[in-house]
């Protein structure tokens, strides 16, 4: 690629060109640019006999601004018409993979057809509409399927099939397996088919197991002994705990708080700090408040954590004749005063 050239200077090489006898050849030694382009610039100029012939006008141009009111609306009506034609070229493109999509078309010579069928409209109309360069679009044209592309379509016969022998309602592993069982002459893995039913969207169709919220509902409320009744009339009455999590060291080492109150007074009656929330934690922060207290509340209230749901904790609670009050899930005001000592505490911390 030569030199690039400014305008100027081609008029300068042209000029000196003509001067000394169309000598082309010394031209090119002589500006540093090859014999070619002298010899175009030369010709420009001896056709128009004017130097606007050697611009360069490659590229695309502005169009031209509408000098009065006719020219704009000229304007206007093009752009219209234009928009216009871009959206019919749109909804008959969609129309046709509609028809196709029914059809279940599967060899590329029938989708090819779109274009003979469609023959008002430009490979430039319908590639832009598809979202696709021409250059993807002829290369699809003209592709031959390989032995991978050939054994995917056997495969994707496969799979539809079984998909009507098993009712819909095969996943990636048991299609794999029952392909599998076919004896087919070359290797399908999970990922194979896994790529194929996705890319034609094939999924097992099976029934989502239905809740029932109600009854979950009425159990959550049957759990929540305590009711939000936290002004107690004794000590020792009703005891409520929970854990939470603290940072220290700019938040670089986390451990976790448990505490249990005393909902008369609503004081602490024992604390411990542990790495993780577990049951063993829970049961040794109680044990804590049995010596000091001289025995368990009647009634705990917690959270449905997993170190206060757990079969060790409840025993505990049920062999020293303590009943347990569970918060619904994702409800903290059933255990409001907790959380708001929590809140105190963080505040201070």
């Amino acid at each position: 690629m030569g030199r690039k050239v400014t305008f100027e200077e081609k008029r300068q090489i042209t000029q000196w060109t003509i001067d000394h006898e169309y000598n082309y050849q010394a031209a090119a030694e002589k500006f540093n640019v090859s014999y070619q382009r002298v010899y175009s610039w030369v010709r420009k100029y001896q056709r128009t006999h004017d130097w606007e012939s050697l611009q360069d006008n490659r590229g695309r141009h502005k169009g031209k601004t509408p000098t009065n009111e006719v020219e704009r609306l000229r304007q206007e009506v093009r752009q219209l018409k234009a928009k216009a034609k871009e959206r019919e070229v749109q909804i008959a493109f969609a129309k046709k993979l509609v028809e196709i999509h029914n059809r279940e078309v599967e060899r590329p010579d029938d989708i090819k057809r779109f274009r003979k069928s469609q023959s008002g409209y430009k490979v430039s109309d319908l590639v832009k509409a598809a979202g696709v360069s021409r250059q993807a679009y002829y290369k699809w044209l003209t592709h031959e399927p390989t032995v991978h592309d050939i054994q995917d379509q056997e495969i994707l016969k496969l799979v539809k099939q079984l998909e009507a022998q098993h009712k819909h309602c095969v996943g990636y592993d048991k299609m794999t397996r029952l392909i599998k069982q076919e004896r087919l002459s070359y290797t399908v893995n999970k990922k194979r088919v896994m790529r194929i039913m996705k890319e034609h969207s094939i999924k097992a169709d099976y029934r989502q197991p239905k809740r029932k919220r109600v009854q979950e509902q009425e159990t959550y409320e049957a759990q929540n002994t305590l009711n939000r009744q936290f002004e107690q009339a004794a000590a020792n009455q009703v005891w409520v705990t929970d854990t939470t999590e603290i940072a220290y060291n700019i938040r670089k080492y986390k451990v976790r708080l448990h505490v249990v109150l005393d909902l008369y007074g609503q004081y602490p009656l024992s604390w411990i700090i542990t790495p993780t929330e577990t049951s063993t934690g829970v049961l040794k922060i109680f044990q804590m408040a049995k010596q000091k207290a001289g025995g368990l509340a009647p009634l705990i209230h917690t959270d449905r954590g997993a170190a206060y749901t757990s079969k060790a904790f409840n025993h505990y609670l049920a062999i020293n004749n303590s009943q347990h009050s569970y918060s619904a899930p994702g409800t903290p005001a059933d255990n409001a005063v907790m959380e708001y000592w929590w809140a105190d505490f963080k505040s201070i911390w």
